[in-house]
């Protein structure tokens, strides 16, 4: 009886898991600082901001809102544009809202409360600046003032063209561009062209480009380059937001790859929210949508690639590619020079399209000069994205990038073109010289595709490491293998508590598991664990996993692709069981089996059940109080208890879980003082309890 009423409380625990609601996590803003007045010349209303993450719910009233620096703003307030909009990448949702003139001025926060509880926070600025418009409407006119969303009268209203922004928006200013279709090329043939000229933003002060909120604004036609550096060593271009835009490329989306930057000149771009679908046949070598060249600080948010451009001839042009190549720069990285470094890429999600003639370029490319005069990557960290259906692998390292953090990505049915052989997770390709540190933990890697390529492929390299931590890899179809390496490489490999199913763990790696990760339904994108997924609290708890996650993001603590809190016990791959972004607050079910009883000594067994739904990571036992983290004797079922009082004692039996949450369950013992003991001594045998004895023999033993 007591067995069955304790399996119906904990299907209670796993049938609800998937039904609780959530706590609300916040993941990243597109602007990080703006204005609190000047919408429309507005003297209480400010920049408008958007915000992603998940769980945010339905609106509902009071009992769901925002709280930005020091405001209340209520789900159903005035200004709020969008609450729970759909996101363009991974899954994600997004609030749209202005700020007000009530907030208070510098460094605060942004938050999203629910009746599940809070998220955490990101921060914010309240700083000054002005606000203008982009328009495509018939009235507007780059001879206007910019300072209206809609004409006015005389040269009060909208721009027409988004570079305008480029010359007549300061450092701090920041332009909403309106729904439509803008094609209009600036003087270098993109849509925006840095030749020349302090033209980004300065610290404290970013210059953004910024979809307008609840409208869709496309730049291109598939026939254009969008944002292209062209410019002097010496001009100003950092500090940019660009975000929520539709692009259209030919093939450049942000391109920095021409004439050499002053250090810091081009550092701190954020590209937030950016849906890209190259249309183009590029003709150069290398090169990608997105290029970053002599540029740190930097960060991707958010953004949804698709496609790959076909080539006129071979090529790797990639969607993004991270480099310190500048053309025509000679050795201005020399050892002398500086390094490029602390780059986030994060949150986005990488999807196949049509088979790219030609073209060998992979999702992300991170690759510095291959010669060890000149300046390398440093501190890279790519983390909770989705790549799938890529024809060829989804990162290639390339030569002299140094720390590298590749987790929480989750990697599906990638390295589809048959042709070549590349890794589906990533190739990993440096030159003897190099000395990289790549550390590759908790990501999901799935293929159910008997044409992938090895999920990673090593090759060119002496001296590099490469750690491997509590990922799963798992294959449905039979026909690929985990690991590829030809004979140039020579670098340190170490892998610890991996899953890998369906295909061979390489020797290098230990403590690997090998059972069936049950994701929840893996052949439709769901990589959820199951109940009994034997990936449950398997991860290791590492210094450097935990370095990387606290360091690289905006989180106070370790959190999975879904922005769930990982606790002290990890689990294998991208998501943890408590799926959702949940903080698990479920407290483990106990149920002792050993009924009331009297005894007569001052110890009793006490046997129990337990379980969780994550998983029982601690049980102990105590006397006359509840057990906890701090208090209490650890133990097995059954447990032997000693210590009691005479009388009656509350005996507790506590489980906890890695979330520090406790459940108990407790028994009356009723103790005696009086133990029937037995001892045998020369040819006399004594029994009796404390005090009292009779014996066996002929002389008679006093106590």
């Amino acid at each position: 009886m007591i067995l069955r009423l304790f399996i119906s409380i904990l299907s209670i625990f796993i049938l609800s898991n998937s039904a609780i609601a959530a706590v609300p996590v916040l993941f990243y803003s597109d602007l990080n600082s703006g204005p609190k007045i000047g919408w429309n010349g507005s003297a209480t209303k400010g920049a408008a901001v958007t915000v992603w993450g998940r769980n945010f719910g339905a609106v509902d009233g009071a009992n769901s809102y925002l709280t930005v620096c020091g405001q209340q703003i209520n789900s159903n307030d005035a200004n709020i544009v969008t609450w729970n909009g759909a996101g363009i990448a991974r899954g994600d949702k997004y609030i749209e809202f202005f700020l007000n003139s009530s907030m208070t001025d510098g460094v605060g926060t942004i938050q999203v409360t629910t009746t599940e509880g809070s998220s955490n926070t990101i921060s914010f600025t309240i700083r000054a600046g002005n606000i203008y418009f982009v328009d495509d409407a018939v009235n507007s006119s780059d001879l206007n003032d910019g300072t209206y969303d809609t004409y006015q009268s005389g040269t009060t209203g909208p721009w027409r063209n988004i570079s305008k922004c480029r010359t007549a928006a300061a450092a701090g200013d920041i332009c909403y561009v309106r729904n439509g279709s803008y094609t209009t090329v600036d003087a270098g043939g993109a849509l925006v062209y840095f030749s020349s000229g302090d033209f980004g933003g300065t610290p404290g002060n970013p210059k953004a480009w910024i979809g307008y909120p609840g409208e869709s604004v496309t730049l291109g036609d598939g026939a254009l380059d969008i944002f292209l550096y062209q410019g002097d060593s010496d001009a100003a271009s950092g500090y940019m937001t660009i975000a929520k835009f539709i692009m259209a490329p030919f093939f450049n989306v942000f391109t920095q790859g021409l004439n050499c930057p002053v250090e810091g000149s081009r550092d701190y771009i954020r590209l937030v929210g950016l849906n890209i679908n190259s249309q183009g046949t590029d003709t150069v070598p290398q090169n990608g949508n997105v290029y970053f060249a002599g540029s740190s600080h930097n960060k991707v948010y958010g953004c949804y690639f698709e496609n790959l451009d076909n080539c006129v001839d071979t090529c790797y042009s990639h969607n993004v590619y991270l480099s310190n190549l500048v053309a025509g720069c000679g050795d201005i990285y020399g050892g002398s020079q500086y390094d490029i470094t602390d780059i986030e890429y994060a949150f986005n999600e990488h999807a196949g399209g049509v088979q790219e003639n030609r073209n060998l370029g992979s999702a992300l490319k991170i690759h510095a000069r291959d010669d060890n005069t000149y300046s390398r990557l440093d501190e890279i960290y790519v983390h909770s994205n989705y790549f799938h259906d890529l024809n060829k692998e989804s990162i290639d390292l390339g030569a002299y990038a140094l720390d590298i953090y590749v987790y929480n990505n989750i990697f599906a049915n990638n390295s589809l073109d048959t042709s070549l052989v590349y890794g589906g997770v990533y190739q990993f390709s440096y030159p003897a010289t190099a000395a990289a540190n790549v550390r590759t933990f908790n990501n999901t890697v799935y293929v159910n595709n008997a044409n992938a390529d090895p999920a990673l492929f090593y090759r060119e390299s002496l001296g590099s490491t490469d750690t491997h931590v509590n990922n799963i890899y798992m294959e449905e179809v039979a026909g690929s293998m985990t690991f590829g390496t030809d004979s140039n490489w020579f670098g340190t490999r170490s892998g610890d508590e991996n899953l890998v199913y369906g295909y061979s763990a390489p020797a290098w790696y230990t403590n690997t598991d090998t059972a069936d990760p049950l994701f929840t339904d893996a052949a439709n994108g769901d990589f959820t664990l199951s109940v009994g997924s034997p990936a449950i609290e398997a991860g290791l708890y590492s210094v450097d996993t935990i370095a990387a996650l606290n360091t690289a993001t905006m989180y106070s603590e370790p959190r999975d692709y879904l922005g769930q809190i990982r606790g002290n016990s990890f689990d294998q791959g991208a998501i943890e069981y408590a799926y959702d972004g949940a903080a698990d607050t479920t407290p483990p079910a106990v149920e002792i089996s050993t009924q009331a009883q009297t005894t007569q000594c001052d110890s009793v067994s006490i046997a129990w059940i337990d379980g969780d739904n994550v998983g029982v990571t601690t049980r102990k036992w105590r006397i006359g109080s509840v057990p906890d983290a701090t208090y209490g004797t650890e133990a097995t079922s059954p447990a032997t208890v000693t210590g009691m009082s005479i009388g009656s004692n509350e005996v507790y039996i506590g489980a906890g879980d890695a979330a520090a949450n406790w459940g108990n369950d407790s028994i009356t013992i009723s103790y005696t003082g009086i133990c029937q003991k037995e001892t045998i001594t020369g040819g006399y045998k004594i029994t009796g309890a404390d005090g009292q004895f009779s014996k066996t023999g002929a002389s008679i033993i006093s106590r």
